[in-house]
């Protein structure tokens, strides 16, 4: 049995939902954290993000910044990408 289910929910509910399936899969699935979750989450947006850069010719210089916002209710990733040679012009390189 196949379902996929596409929405938006917080990473606290992400547990609960597993959770929901335990029932059907018939055996006792280990429910992990929702700072795991988050973990992951973030993990996976990194590896996404890293296989962007790969599709660049012309090197690039990323700063990247996960901070929480409004009271720790949400995250949110921040990200700078400035061409190298735009960041070593500014620097008095070449």
């Amino acid at each position: 049995m196949l379902v996929v289910v596409c929405c938006i929910v917080s990473f606290r509910s992400v547990p609960r939902i597993l959770r929901l399936f335990n029932p059907l899969l018939g055996a006792a699935v280990r429910v992990p954290h929702f700072s795991s979750v988050i973990n992951w989450t973030l993990r996976v947006g990194f590896a996404v993000f890293n296989g962007v850069g790969r599709l660049l010719d012309l090197p690039w210089v990323a700063i990247m910044d996960c901070f929480d916002h409004h009271r720790h209710e949400e995250k949110l990733l921040v990200v700078l990408r400035d061409p190298a040679q735009y960041l070593q012009s500014k620097a008095g390189g070449d």
